[in-house]
């Protein structure tokens, strides 16, 4: 059953809903959401689903947010303890039944024209089961949908990665690959609907001129990583900002610990000479968008950072460590290049805003759109059975 045009045109108009699933390990994910958030904040009402850091960041918003267990990752001495990760992990699992009734409830109230999904396990599975459209929307996609290229000392975490984001990424109508780095699509999954887009840049960073005189941003997603501080310290020619290693305000020397607040960070990184962090996409991606080369501590084990600092170094954004014996000379010659790596990233524009802005509006008013028409025609149905049965 159609609508008349004129409805049709009208659902152009109305503010739609969104739940926005979001993995609660580490704060890119959430920084993405946030970033599609405010770029379609006057056509979507966007109600957050997450747990962990991502929760911790956008609790300091006014976006409607409901709290979610969330799967995640244990580190120790710089890398993942895969173990440990797994009993955390499997013990949540074990509790998913309860988990998926009270997700199930949140989206009955909500009632949402559709689901956008960052790298998050529960929300989909529920969503789909009620019929409600999926997007699949993370950096992790590329894993699954790409070509790219694996070295033989990362085949083992390689395949762990890959599992991993398979179990927790299912199938969905739709699924949008966000990367700083461009590779081809798997023929599988061009028969998917998968797009690759360039990524998202917070309207904070777009708003601001990039300035270079300001100290070096360091930031690390564990303070597993407060050996690389202790190293920064030598450079006595240099000043440090850093973020995620302690939770108060210090100054040591030339390095000054700061806590996590998301407009300081932005700030600091706005006006930074260089950015030095873990293998994280987003980061790296706003890093890039600025003209700031960075310089990666991947955390080991973890796939996707390797291949994000990987493809760093492989297209002159930055530089990357390859062994903590060797960090000292390689940060060295870092420091070194930073003139040249910020004059080659000035050529380079990354922003992916209105084309996955575009992309995403298309889907939710079409969503929108045919739950319209259902609900019409439910409507339409039930009335005329009330008058047959008056006849």
């Amino acid at each position: 059953m159609r609508l008349p045009s004129t409805i049709k045109k009208r659902l152009l108009f109305m503010k739609k809903k969104v739940v926005y699933a979001v993995s609660g390990e580490g704060r890119g994910h959430a920084g993405r959401g946030l970033a599609i958030a405010r770029l379609m904040q006057d056509e979507i009402d966007f109600y957050f689903m997450c747990g962990g850091k991502a929760h911790d960041l956008i609790k300091s918003t006014d976006y409607n947010l409901i709290e979610l267990p969330y799967l995640g990752f244990v580190y120790e001495k710089n890398s993942i303890n895969q173990f440990k990760t797994l009993i955390r992990n499997v013990k949540l699992y074990m509790n998913r039944k309860e988990i998926y009734r009270n997700i199930r409830q949140k989206l009955e109230e909500i009632k949402p024209d559709a689901v956008i999904c960052d790298f998050e396990y529960f929300v989909p599975r529920v969503a789909n089961k009620m019929g409600i459209p999926v997007i699949q929307l993370s950096h992790q996609m590329v894993l699954l949908a790409c070509r790219y290229y694996v070295p033989v000392s990362q085949w083992w975490h390689f395949m762990l990665a890959y599992i991993v984001t398979r179990l927790i990424i299912n199938k969905t109508p739709y699924s949008v690959g966000i990367s700083f780095f461009q590779l081809p699509s798997l023929e599988k999954y061009k028969k998917r609907n998968f797009k690759l887009f360039p990524p998202l840049i917070r309207q904070h960073i777009l708003n601001k001129k990039p300035s270079y005189d300001g100290p070096i941003l360091v930031y690390f997603s564990c303070n597993t990583f407060g050996w690389v501080v202790d190293m920064l310290k030598q450079f006595t020619d240099e000043k440090f900002v850093v973020y995620g290693i302690e939770n108060t305000a210090r100054t040591d020397g030339n390095i000054e610990y700061k806590p996590i607040s998301p407009i300081t960070f932005l700030d600091d990184l706005v006006t930074a000479k260089a950015v030095i962090t873990n293998g994280g996409h987003t980061l790296i991606s706003e890093a890039v968008h600025l003209n700031k080369p960075c310089f990666a501590f991947y955390v080991h084990g973890q796939f996707e950072q390797y291949l994000n600092s990987y493809y760093l170094h492989q297209l002159n954004f930055g530089r990357r460590n390859t062994t903590r014996k060797n960090a000292m000379k390689e940060i060295t010659a870092f420091l070194d290049e930073v003139p040249s790596l910020t004059e080659g990233l000035k050529k380079i524009d990354i922003c992916g805003n209105d084309i996955v802005t575009s992309y995403l509006r298309d889907i939710i008013v079409k969503s929108s759109a045919k739950k319209t028409v259902i609900a019409n025609s439910a409507v339409m149905l039930s009335s005329g059975y009330q008058q047959a049965n008056r006849l």
